[in-house]
């Protein structure tokens, strides 16, 4: 089991924007506070104050940005135009993140997620990252409306449980 890595990442979640912590290595997670809920912060001070007093070092990277309010309002208005594979795999990738907590349960975004693996593999082969695509090749999916029904129908889910999961207070 190798070191975990803590890293800032900041929501731009129902209007506000607060800072969390992740936490990577064999799992991923976000870092709760005794009451199970997603611990937030106001500001970066408030998260590294935080991480001093709990003895976390977190990482010296900025802080990646997950704009969840833009995901929302996608699911409001779908259209394949509007896919941006990239920030749509990394909100996919954290809200599964985000609503994995307790050993053995499985969210409902975990569960509506796993059924629609398909969806999900269009989303990270879209990326096109070198490390899994052939030099020469490019792939640009084609997004069925059924594509668009079960990805909007997992985002809404995942950020569901964010909204009972994360202390916004």
């Amino acid at each position: 089991m190798g070191e975990r890595n803590y890293y800032l990442c900041q929501f731009l979640f129902d209007g506000q924007r607060p800072y969390v912590i992740w936490a990577s290595n064999n799992t991923d997670e976000l870092i709760r506070l005794s009451n199970g809920k997603i611990a937030t912060f106001r500001d970066e001070s408030g998260a590294a104050e935080f991480c001093r007093v709990a003895g976390i070092s977190l990482m010296t990277e900025p802080a990646v940005v997950y704009d969840f309010d833009c995901i929302a309002a996608w699911c409001t208005n779908a259209a394949t135009r509007d896919i941006d594979p990239a920030a749509f795999l990394d909100a996919w990738n954290m809200l599964d993140d985000a609503n994995s907590f307790k050993s053995g349960v499985r969210s409902l975004h975990e569960h509506s997620s796993s059924e629609a693996g398909y969806v999900y593999d269009k989303l990270f082969w879209a990326n096109n990252l070198p490390s899994a695509t052939p030099i020469g090749t490019h792939y640009h999916p084609a997004w069925s409306e059924e594509d668009m029904k079960q990805m909007s129908r997992i985002f809404r889910l995942g950020l569901a449980e964010l909204r009972a999961n994360i202390d916004m207070s």
